[in-house]
């Protein structure tokens, strides 16, 4: 079975980026979630939420537009 495409496993990271953060701001709220702790929770780099979105406030913009 062939590996999964880099494309795939972009959009995978970034849903599951999404998911993970949508989670933790609801129940903690926003300024009590870090991205340590997202990223920790999704089991990928802090670095991988900084490459995708460029900060916290780029991942709940990215939330605000998946969730419209």
């Amino acid at each position: 079975m062939a590996a999964p495409s880099r494309q795939k496993r972009t959009v995978t990271h970034r849903e599951q980026l999404i998911d993970v953060a949508l989670d933790l701001f609801a129940r903690q709220g926003f300024t009590a979630t870090s991205t340590q702790q997202i990223a920790k929770t999704a089991g990928v780099t802090q670095d991988l939420i900084f490459h995708y979105f460029g900060s916290k406030e780029g991942l709940l913009s990215e939330i605000g537009r998946a969730h419209v």
